[in-house]
């Protein structure tokens, strides 16, 4: 794991500080343009992501 991450998009810096300021699910999903889930690890208290498939946001939209 790490201190500090670094966010590229399209070779610019987008967002850096620590995983939890930068694995915010509003970054993450401007950057890779889908839509996160980002939830804190119960026992490392560390920020993990999880994709929402396009499926299930088409069912959601309904």
């Amino acid at each position: 794991y790490c201190d500090k991450l670094i966010l590229l998009n399209n070779g610019m810096v987008h967002a850096q500080g620590t995983p939890q300021e930068v694995l915010d699910y509003r970054i993450i999903e401007e950057v890779y343009k889908t839509t996160v889930v980002v939830q804190e690890n119960p026992i490392s208290r560390k920020p993990y992501v999880l994709i929402v498939p396009e499926e299930e946001n088409k069912r959601r939209e309904r």
